[in-house]
């Protein structure tokens, strides 16, 4: 008989359960896209200092964040 590992998600200990109601989760859900619009200005030094940070959140959250670059507030 296979035996079902039981690990504490706080403590981080597993142990060896005969239980056969476990709980499982699913962490692939399934999660609409966050529409971004970053509106820049190529001169301008602040845009460019942003860079670091807009860069960053798009490696942290690029799973559920869509970026649209637009260089002008007249595009809309």
């Amino acid at each position: 008989m296979k035996q079902n590992m039981v690990c504490d998600i706080y403590s981080g200990i597993c142990t060896s359960s005969d239980d056969n109601t476990i709980e499982t989760i699913d962490f692939n859900f399934d999660t609409p896209k966050l529409t971004l619009y970053y509106v820049t200005d190529p001169m301008c030094s602040h845009c460019w200092a942003f860079e670091p940070i807009l860069n960053k959140l798009l490696v942290q959250y690029s799973t559920v964040i869509y970026l649209i670059f637009k260089w002008s507030w007249v595009d809309y």
